[in-house]
């Protein structure tokens, strides 16, 4: 354990060749499977200051509670990878730091007199990295590494593959590639054969599609028989209120989840209508199909809201409940939702506002900070209620190409029967699960335990009511 950076999270390698590489941890180490992507695309990459345009292929794997990296640099950029490999060297190049405050600890270093090498950012502006040069030590070079956004989803996604492993499927493509080298990889790799489809991805779209099973087991249905009575329906009933003011006649709901929203609408709205209802999570839309009663206007639909799946100019009213702040890039979603919408159409979501204004899940988030206080659990600061700035929100769809926005405030009240019922709903109903188990699998149910006394102390052992604050906008084009 560092007393500056904290826990070795991962160890990286760099090889000239990642094929080999990955069959020698396969066969020879037995660590797997391996997340294999073909071309990581960086936002930017600075080495020593100056811009460079790197381009590697990485697998992640992890052995325990440890990440194995492999970095095999696809050009001859300028880098510390390229520097390494020059020398000599091939094998254990960094060992990283994560860091959910990623520029405090970046601060911190710069002061104590570590100095850049090269840093860049995948997956949006959560996910940043730095590698400080070698300076006076003649090994391995130390990465800090922002896990805040969608990065840290993907390699949590990445652990728990490995703790279930069973030695198939050792190598699990994300996303872009060549079938050339799909070919060279399943020849290489104990003869499995890939499929690669044309396109380079980014950390933050291979954690989009990669951690949909965060929400499978369990989740789906504790989401949607607690916490939906909790904090949905609320906001539902008044997203459904705006959308039938419009009387629309076709109509799209993105991230619709377990369908709180779509069961709300569909009863307010006329027959006749066409209403689409979307999911990147195919087993929350499962739910809520089960929950809809029959109902010839709703169709559902996996996609994802980054690419809709739909024509120019096919929507009068697009709706999101609660899923802007999943976006990885939330202008590029916004003009997807342009480009469906009709030129008089509207687009009709809410965010929730910061936790502080959220009072149940806020207490929530403290008490679970004194059960983790080295590592404290940030999904709902970081993800549900990081995206709240009105400034931002109005930027953001302006830079889509939206122009009459309206943006307010609405508090409403959430009500839940006991303290027990609000820590099972917010411990056991939300990705905030797999942050509690990626810290200690074992304190699942001791979380849940600690949410609930501290509710219990702050409201009693009976009936709980607490704030619920959300941001609703409606844009038109």
């Amino acid at each position: 354990m560092s007393r500056i950076f904290g826990a070795v999270r991962q160890n990286g390698y760099v090889v000239r060749d990642i094929h080999a590489a990955m069959k020698h941890w396969i066969e020879v180490m037995g660590v797997g499977p391996w997340y294999y992507m073909d071309r990581v695309k960086t936002d930017w990459f600075r080495h020593r200051g100056q811009d460079s345009a790197v381009e590697m292929s990485i697998a992640l794997a992890n052995s325990g509670e440890l990440q194995i990296e492999l970095i095999q640099q696809r050009n001859d950029a300028p880098s510390l990878y390229k520097e390494f490999l020059d020398a000599g060297h091939e094998g254990l190049q960094h060992m990283s730091y994560w860091s959910h405050d990623y520029q405090a600890l970046y601060d911190k270093a710069i002061g104590l007199g570590y100095r850049i090498g090269h840093e860049g950012q995948i997956g949006g502006e959560k996910g940043r990295f730095a590698y400080f040069d070698t300076q006076d030590h003649p090994g391995t070079v130390i990465e800090i590494s922002d896990i805040s956004g969608t990065k840290g989803p993907f390699f949590e996604k990445v652990r728990q593959a490995a703790l279930s492993w069973d030695g198939t499927r050792p190598i699990r493509e994300v996303g872009g590639g060549n079938r050339s080298v799909g070919r060279r990889l399943g020849r290489r790799v104990g003869g499995q054969t890939m499929v690669h489809k044309p396109g380079v991805r980014t950390f933050s779209e291979a954690s989009m599609s990669d951690t949909d099973k965060v929400f499978a087991g369990s989740i789906p249905k504790i989401y949607d028989e607690y916490l939906v009575p909790m904090i949905f329906s609320v906001y539902a009933e008044d997203i459904a209120r705006r959308i039938a003011a419009r009387s629309p006649s076709v109509l799209l709901e993105i991230a619709a989840g377990t369908g709180a929203v779509t069961r709300a609408v569909a009863a307010a709205l006329p027959r006749g209508i066409r209403y689409v209802a979307t999911d990147l999570n195919e087993p929350m839309l499962a739910v809520a199909a089960q929950r809809q009663k029959d109902d010839d206007r709703i169709s559902w639909r996996q996609a994802d809201g980054m690419a809709l799946p739909f024509g120019e100019a096919e929507f009068d009213v697009v709706c999101c409940q609660f899923g802007a702040m999943f976006f990885p890039d939330r202008t590029k979603a916004y003009a997807e939702v342009k480009r469906v919408l009709k030129p008089d159409g509207t687009f009709v979501f809410n965010v929730w506002d910061r936790i502080e204004d959220n009072v149940l899940t806020h207490e929530a988030t403290v008490a679970l900070a004194k059960l983790f206080p080295d590592d404290p659990p940030r999904f709902m600061v970081r993800t549900p209620h990081g995206y709240y700035d009105r400034d931002v929100i109005r930027a953001d769809l302006e830079r889509a190409g939206f122009r009459d926005i309206s943006i307010e405030t609405r508090s409403e009240t959430s009500r839940a029967p006991s303290p027990e019922y609000v820590a099972l709903a917010l411990c056991q109903g939300t990705p905030l699960r797999s942050e509690i188990e990626a810290r200690d699998a074992s304190k699942l149910q001791a979380a849940t335990d600690i949410v609930a006394e501290a509710i219990r102390t702050r409201h009693g052992t009976g009936p709980v009511e607490g704030k619920i604050q959300a941001v609703v906008i409606e844009a038109r084009p």
